[in-house]
């Protein structure tokens, strides 16, 4: 457990190294080893409300949210659970994603992989980059 405490976590946003200009690459490590490597572009859709302009009805819009390139990240690296955190606009928007690993029988023999088990996002109406006259 000791050795576990002492591990150095590592995370790194790569974006510059994708050939694809609309993808971003993101690495955790642990003592200067990859757990994580993910390449993928995101945009989220969110419905939000403002007012008319009679200011008496809501009305709905939609925010069109990019992943920002130069996101802040964090990671952690587990034994069968890994996560990354990606962060953007000062925290306004967080897409976290959630890893398990898993094993399979290959030709070479057991062969583990990362697998995708949730993804959470969250963003504050607030902020007004994308959520222009949002009533919260």
């Amino acid at each position: 457990a000791a050795a576990r405490l002492a591990a150095e976590q590592e995370v790194e946003n790569l974006s510059g190294l994708s050939p694809n200009p609309e993808k971003d690459i993101f690495v955790v490590r642990e003592n200067r080893t990859t757990c994580l490597m993910a390449e993928f572009a995101a945009k989220f859709i969110v419905p939000y409300d403002v007012w008319a302009s009679n200011y008496v009805d809501l009305i709905t819009e939609q925010a069109d949210i990019p992943l920002s390139r130069g996101a802040e990240m964090k990671g952690k690296c587990g034994t069968n659970e890994s996560e990354l955190e990606i962060s953007w606009l000062e925290q306004a928007y967080t897409l976290k994603l959630f890893f398990l690993k898993e094993g399979h029988n290959t030709s070479r023999g057991q062969e583990a992989f990362w697998r995708l088990s949730r993804i959470q996002f969250t963003y504050d109406t607030a902020e007004r980059t994308y959520f222009k006259d949002a009533v919260s």
